[in-house]
């Protein structure tokens, strides 16, 4: 497990200020104070957050954030070699659950650059 880097924490609070319910959007900020992350795939692909305190219970399907539209809280990042990637993030019962990067060309990740990073 790591912390988040700087650029990954500036990304995620972006994507936290366009979650459209207010007690959704305020428990996601609660969530990222002290969160480590665990790397399911290579160079970060796919995170999942251990916050401080909670305890999971068995799995349950994730769902992406909504915004105020309904549309799931999305963005971009370049890769490092200037591809387009695509940022997800998930919550299991309202607490931020996984980070996910896709590369629309199913190319491997090879390392983000979250000072790229652009909302959708």
């Amino acid at each position: 497990m790591r912390d988040l880097t700087a650029p990954e924490l500036a990304a995620l609070k972006v994507m936290g200020g366009r979650i459209g319910n207010d007690d959704l959007r305020q428990q996601f900020f609660t969530d990222l104070e002290g969160v480590t992350v665990d790397e399911q795939a290579s160079e970060g692909a796919r995170l999942i957050f251990h916050i401080p305190g909670l305890e999971r219970g068995p799995y349950k399907r994730q769902d992406t954030f909504r915004g105020a539209d309904r549309f799931p809280v999305e963005g971009t990042v370049e890769d490092a070699d200037g591809a387009s990637v695509e940022v997800y993030i998930y919550q299991v019962d309202g607490r931020v659950y996984e980070l996910e990067t896709l590369r629309p060309d199913a190319n491997p990740l090879l390392k983000p650059n979250w000072e790229t990073f652009k909302p959708r």
